[in-house]
């Protein structure tokens, strides 16, 4: 479940399971939330894989990957 600043909702369907219709909304402040989804582990793993696939490790690519990996 995604809300927009107006309280407006939409559902985001995990693209492996779109039979999957028991979505849970998350009741959480950003602080809260950026804090158990964007660590520095998993920064470090972004910034690892678009090492490996020889892709410059630029602020928007970091941040497009990040806000994927995480939204997933």
């Amino acid at each position: 479940m995604i809300r927009n600043k107006r309280g407006g909702r939409a559902k985001l369907h995990h693209p492996n399971f779109p039979e999957i219709d028991e979505t849970v909304p998350v009741d959480a402040n950003a602080s809260a939330l950026n804090h158990r989804y964007a660590t520095q582990q998993r920064f470090r793993e972004i910034a690892a894989k678009l090492e490996n696939l020889e892709q410059a490790v630029t602020v928007e690519t970091f941040y497009e990957r990040a806000i994927e990996d995480i939204v997933r």
